[in-house]
């Protein structure tokens, strides 16, 4: 089968054609083969979740039939894109056990997509910029995929008839996947280097230091130097687009409530304090199990709640910040976990008792006459024999460098957290530091901290 593949007659590529780039994700069967005889058994012929319940064995290689008519009668066979002749094809494809006796009613083949240099040529609402009474839509304008393409359909049409009735129609927001794309393709993308755009993750939130980001695409010769592109399959690049974060309100910078002061703080590109965890809880590993639930208050953009949920614990994370929340549930997605999420400050805030295996309380600090109700509330969360994790900045750090609070009396002694968790907690380890916080843009290097780690008693 794969000799007859490689060795088949090939229709030969027009001049036009020759020099065009294939798409890593479209191949023709035979390049794949060509590649190496097991290539297909792990791409579109892969056998992987089709095990034989009745003995256990699993075949060498699949075909995937996708029905595509009502009737059941026609069915397209997944991944065969090739430029096999026709004769070559049927011969070839019959020699697939169950396809002996097939009927081809439509065989295959590959195209070239043309699309427009969006980024370049057209404006917000899909309008050619040189030329505004024309708008285009679907696949041209750059994106990948059946549903994105009729996402740019329905939104050049809604345009259009917006702008006919001389109405005024909002663009949607890019924290949506009908705004994130429309963003991209008419001028998040680099003009230089776009290629069509399935949705995704990376371009709901652009950050330097997102692990989802990634630019594995292969480029595209440019059709005529400027004004579009062509590929013989689309181009998938995970890439880069406007944010979703920014509010289109103005907070006063005098708001006293937490909420719109982390919003504000948390209004930008980048994670704050960056994407991973919190050294002191993640140095506890070990005491960790898969299934433990774990509650991490005042979680921020959810770095720790995450790396917890990374570990098979079942999470839930606590902020005043909507868009810290946001966020966290954005980098939970892109890391392939789960997590809940509530918005609540932490000064009024009435969670469950007796509930956590585990809660993480790093660098929350609140005022000195609300601390000591929040860190009952939150021992009050756990099970019996429940862990608690805390580490804060102590008054000896402001004679340090970035972060932490500017008034000490906000700051964490030994003395302080012995008080406060007194009556909750039978204390393991409690003693102030000096460690090295990993940079980020609001804290880093050295730092003076309170490290405590206790356990819910058992009365």
């Amino acid at each position: 089968f794969i000799d007859a593949l490689i060795e088949g007659d090939k229709v030969a590529f027009h001049e036009w054609e020759e020099n065009t780039p294939y798409f890593e994700g479209c191949l023709p069967i035979e390049v794949m083969s060509e590649r190496g005889r097991q290539t297909l058994r792990f791409g579109p012929m892969k056998p992987v979740g089709l095990t034989n319940a009745h003995d256990g064995s699993r075949p060498h290689a699949v075909v995937q039939l996708r029905q595509d008519n009502a009737l059941g009668t026609l069915f397209n066979m997944v991944g065969f894109q090739t430029k096999l002749r026709y004769g070559p094809q049927q011969e070839v494809f019959r020699s697939i056990p169950g396809l002996e006796n097939a009927e081809f009613a439509r065989l295959g083949g590959i195209h070239r997509n043309t699309f427009l240099n969006s980024p370049r040529l057209l404006d917000e609402t899909l309008r050619l910029k040189a030329m505004p009474r024309l708008r285009f839509a679907g696949q041209v304008t750059g994106v990948e995929g059946y549903v994105e393409s009729a996402a740019m359909g329905l939104l050049a049409g809604r345009f259009a008839a917006a702008e006919r009735l001389g109405e005024a129609l909002d663009l949607p927001p890019p924290t949506t996947t009908h705004g994130a794309l429309l963003a991209h393709v008419t001028g998040g993308a680099d003009a230089e280097t776009s290629q069509p755009m399935n949705i995704n993750f990376g371009l709901l939130h652009r950050s330097k230091t997102a692990r989802w980001k990634t630019s594995n695409g292969r480029s595209a010769k440019s059709c005529d130097g400027s004004s579009c592109r062509a590929v013989r399959c689309p181009i998938l690049l995970s890439g880069s687009a406007t944010h979703p974060w920014r509010r289109n309100k103005t907070m006063s910078k005098s708001a006293k409530a937490p909420g719109e002061f982390w919003d504000r703080r948390y209004d930008g590109d980048d994670y704050v304090f960056g994407q991973d965890p919190n050294l002191w809880m993640a140095s506890h590993e070990s005491l960790l199990t898969e299934g433990m639930t774990a509650l991490v208050p005042g979680d921020g953009e959810g770095r720790n709640g995450v790396w917890l949920a990374e570990r098979g614990l079942v999470v839930t994370t606590v902020d005043a910040s909507q868009v810290g929340v946001e966020k966290a549930q954005y980098l939970a997605a892109a890391r392939g976990v789960e997590i809940n999420t509530q918005i609540a400050d932490l000064r009024d805030w009435n969670p469950p008792k007796s509930t956590f295996d585990l809660a993480v309380l790093a660098f929350v600090h609140v005022d000195v006459d609300e601390r000591t109700a929040v860190h009952h509330r939150v021992a009050e969360t756990l099970k019996p024999g429940g862990l608690l994790l805390l580490e804060g900045f102590s008054p000896d750090h402001l004679g340090y460098g970035r972060g932490g609070p500017s008034d000490k009396i906000m700051m964490f002694t030994e003395a302080g957290l012995r008080e406060d968790f007194a009556d909750m907690l039978d204390i393991e380890h409690l003693a102030e530091v000096k460690t090295v916080i990993p940079d980020s843009e609001r804290h880093g290097g050295p730092a003076m901290v309170v490290q405590l780690r206790g356990r819910r008693k058992n009365r």
